[in-house]
């Protein structure tokens, strides 16, 4: 995670033997909850690929939203829900 002036941005990578456990889920919720209290963060965003279902779905299930993908490289970004 790279943290600058209230701003971060969150970076994960799940090795293929790995994939499909529930680690990445696991691992972004430990990281998001904890870094944003103690950073004091007003915006937290992770990028992913169009071609990333499953990082999608992992950011979905820590509450990112999409908010918008990026010509011409199909990066979308992401941000957590409102609560």
């Amino acid at each position: 995670m790279d943290v600058e002036e209230g701003a971060a941005e969150l970076g994960y990578r799940i090795g293929e033997r790995a994939a499909g456990r529930g680690m990445a889920t696991a691992a972004v919720e430990g990281v998001c909850r904890p870094a944003a209290a103690t950073h004091r963060l007003a915006a937290l965003t992770a990028v992913t690929t169009l071609d990333n279902p499953a990082s999608m779905a992992v950011l979905a299930r820590n509450g990112f939203t999409f908010v918008e993908t990026s010509a011409p490289t199909g990066a979308r970004r992401a941000v957590p829900a409102p609560t």
